[in-house]
């Protein structure tokens, strides 16, 4: 393991610690409103740890969150979903790559409930955000108290920045396709740029700034959806979401010691290197990597995504 790789995989914790010494009290107080939530019904979707709503509830009692510090409010909200867990999902290089330039367009955002965790923490191999390399990027599912609206919340780990610095980025799930959720994102983006700089020229720079995080949010998305796919191609333990324990205060949940590593690929990846090594004059082309979408009929209905990837047609 190289050091970049080292480094990639403590960064999550690194980012959870620095929230934890920030908030001491914030893992316990979203313990007991998850609890009042079971016992009084469910005021969110079982797919979502903690709503953001629920996180400013919690971050609001301290001076910090008083100074006006919105962002940790979406970092505690992911965080504290994946702190129960802690899984860090490490793809092989060869698959990351081919997921990377893998069209997300057609893929119906119905299949990112399909998270195998409430929060993901997946390493990031030569990827990149605005022209800063990432490390890596939590993901979790997010319910918006105000609009009811279904979200897929990113929270980007940039190379340099420091424990619990975090770049939020929202996708809403209720546009059909990832396509129409990604533009949805963009144009939003978009919009509220020109309404701060309406300057000359700023329209350019607008269409600029969004076609880099068009760029950008590509392979980000493309790798969420394999880990949502059918098929996974996974070495490890299986991921789930955890139970909480019940103790003399209630029910609570047992954060990890250390972080799982979950190895993404590696059979794909090899198959797709033995593939490219037999190229040359003469062999078959292969086909172009895409996702194949098949949906049966019936009560209810069902939604079956798989990644096929560039291999010729008998590997396929």
């Amino acid at each position: 393991m190289t050091q970049q790789q080292k480094s990639a995989q403590i960064s999550p914790r690194e980012h959870l610690q620095a929230m934890s010494q920030r908030y001491p009290s914030a893992w316990k107080d979203i313990d007991l409103l998850r609890q009042e939530r079971d016992q009084n019904g469910p005021d969110w979707p079982d797919w979502c740890f903690c709503p953001l709503a629920c996180s400013h509830g919690v971050l609001s009692q301290g001076s910090a969150a008083g100074q006006g510090q919105e962002g940790d409010v979406a970092t505690v909200a992911g965080l504290a979903g994946w702190r129960v867990s802690q899984s860090v999902y490490r793809f092989d290089p060869a698959l990351s790559a081919a997921l990377a330039a893998t069209s997300i367009r057609d893929v119906p955002s119905e299949v990112l409930y399909r998270l195998p965790e409430w929060c993901v923490y997946l390493e990031a191999l030569n990827l990149t955000w605005m022209g800063r390399r990432l490390t890596g990027f939590f993901v979790h599912l997010e319910r918006d108290a105000k609009n009811h609206r279904s979200e897929l919340r990113l929270l980007l780990a940039c190379a340099g920045a420091a424990p619990g610095e975090l770049v939020p980025v929202t996708i809403p799930l209720d546009q059909g396709t990832l396509g129409s959720a990604v533009e949805a994102t963009l144009n939003g983006v978009k919009e509220k740029m020109l309404r701060h700089a309406p300057a000359q020229g700023a329209e350019a720079m607008a269409e600029q700034a969004v076609q880099v995080m068009a760029d950008g949010l590509q392979p980000l998305l493309s790798l969420v959806v394999y880990l949502c796919s059918d098929q996974v191609d996974l070495v490890g333990e299986q991921p789930g979401r955890p139970e909480p324990v019940k103790t003399k205060k209630g029910w609570k949940f047992f954060p990890p010691e250390t972080p799982l590593l979950l190895e993404v690929g590696y059979a794909s990846g090899q198959v797709l290197r033995s593939a490219r090594q037999a190229g040359g004059p003469g062999a078959v082309k292969p086909v172009k990597a895409h996702w194949r979408i098949d949906c049966t009929a019936g009560e209810p209905a069902s939604t079956a995504v798989r990644w096929m990837g560039p291999l010729p047609p008998t590997a396929a």
